[in-house]
């Protein structure tokens, strides 16, 4: 039904704009961001995306924990309090057919591929405070509780599909980002962005007021430029926002087509769009639904134990307890790869301004890696698994040499001859020359040095 409603006041107050759409009442949406809001008693919080577990890590997940541990790192040799958030996204036809082929149930392949993950992360050293699966209780109640507001406040509503759907990506498209293909001698439609084949979907979907949020994200982004680094990918941002073509997203599908995931409240025969379940992730770390003590009580962003959504078998998922001083939302820092830049910098702040809550600081979207100057994909069958690597060489040179030639406008290239050079002249010769030189008894004859940040052990609980 549609019909006004109340826009909650974003905590602290921020800018906000006037819109006027499908002839609901004019309304007001914050754009705070996080430089606005920021206390000093608030953790500095860094994400990364949570990373699909349709196959093992390779060294382009390993980076963006790389980027995020790196700056939560400096954070804490500052002195700030840090919630570092990362995990892994397991919901989606993707995940189900990864299973399938595998011969094992659902949720147990989910076990094993997000284990591998968070295994990965805790060797390298990436000290996160927080790891969240989206197979968890916590996580379906705040996806319920997102859901049910944004029921509440009129911005979604059950209507008709019609348009092209990309099962790889798991991204409804419109005609301006698909095209015709010939690919192994037959004629079929494509991403124009990835490449992938996408399918025409006619469905009785729930809907999201998506397009009567272009102006207000307009004016966020043209109003706070630095939100989005580098500046090219905010261009691309813009020139989406600008180009007239934001209409309202599908935010469910068919349980028939779609069963992995987590039911929509009250009505069984759809799922949530694994986009806005998945998105959702980041707040659930930080506690929400938040209750209206959380911004000045100390708040615990994750449980001891959790159990899944969609089974009631004895698999548990252990996440590490972590509490805040304050509620760490909004994140400084979202760290994501550029092709879910659209999902993080479009679809995910609309959400947040549809509930009220303030919109994050930076969304930093990084290059991607090629192998050889040829793109990783399955086909080719050339993904680079860094626990190779870590195995022959050890933790620190990997991590040097992602660090080292990654980037975040062109793609990093992973070569090994190019990783031994790095290893051997870099870090070993000259940064190796200069720490021994530094502590030698000729020039540091007291032998005292700063104290130097330890990795705390709550990031190796399996």
């Amino acid at each position: 039904t549609q019909h006004p409603h109340t826009i909650p006041t974003v905590l602290g107050g921020g800018k906000r704009y006037m819109i006027s759409s499908y002839g609901m009442e004019r309304r007001h949406y914050s754009t705070e961001i996080s430089s606005k809001s920021t206390s000093v008693s608030k953790p500095y919080m860094i994400t990364t995306p949570i990373f699909y577990v349709n196959g093992p890590p390779h060294i382009g997940h390993l980076y963006s924990a790389l980027l995020a541990d790196s700056m939560a790192r400096w954070q804490r040799l500052q002195g700030r309090d840090v919630a570092f958030i990362t995990g892994t996204d397991e919901h989606g036809t993707k995940v189900q057919q990864a299973a399938l082929s595998k011969g094992v149930p659902t949720l147990e392949y989910c076990d094993i591929i997000s284990k591998k993950f968070k295994d990965l992360f805790t060797r390298v050293g990436i000290d996160f405070t927080d790891y969240v699966r989206t197979t968890e209780q916590r996580h379906a109640n705040a996806v319920t509780s997102i859901w049910n507001k944004l029921v509440a406040s009129g911005h979604i509503y059950l209507g008709k599909y019609e348009g092209w759907y990309c099962v790889s990506d798991e991204a409804f498209l419109t005609s301006l980002q698909v095209k015709e293909e010939v690919v192994s001698g037959q004629k079929m439609m494509v991403s124009i962005e990835s490449g992938n084949k996408v399918d025409w979907v006619t469905e009785n979907n729930y809907m999201f007021r998506l397009g009567q949020f272009c102006t207000p994200l307009l004016k966020w982004l043209e109003e706070n430029p630095d939100v989005i680094q580098p500046k090219s990918r905010l261009n691309y941002v813009l020139s989406v926002l600008r180009s007239g073509d934001l209409g309202d997203l599908s935010v469910s599908r068919p349980s028939s087509r779609h069963p992995w995931g987590i039911p929509v409240p009250g009505d069984k025969d759809h799922t949530i769009y694994v986009w806005l379940d998945a998105l959702t992730n980041y707040i659930t770390a930080a506690g929400y639904p938040f209750n209206k003590e959380a911004s000045s009580s100390s708040i615990t962003a994750a449980t001891t134990t959790t159990t899944t959504t969609t089974t009631t078998n004895n698999d548990t998922a252990i996440t590490s307890i972590k509490s805040y001083q304050s509620n760490p939302w909004p994140a400084d820092v979202q760290i994501i790869g550029k092709d879910i830049l659209k999902f993080h910098s479009v679809y995910w702040p609309a959400f947040l301004m549809a509930v009220g809550l303030p919109l994050p600081g930076k969304i930093l979207a990084h290059a991607h890696w090629t192998v050889s100057r040829e793109k990783m994909s399955k086909s080719k069958g050339n993904f680079v698994d860094p626990s190779r690597y870590i195995d022959k060489y050890g933790v620190d040179p990997v991590r040097y040499f992602l660090l080292r030639e990654g980037a975040l406008v062109e793609d990093g290239d992973w070569s090994e001859s190019v990783f031994l050079v790095k290893f051997k002249s870099e870090l070993a010769d000259t940064y190796g020359n200069l720490v021994a030189r530094c502590m030698s008894p000729t020039l540091h004859p007291s032998k005292k040095w700063p104290g130097v940040y330890v990795p705390s052990s709550s990031s190796s609980d399996s």
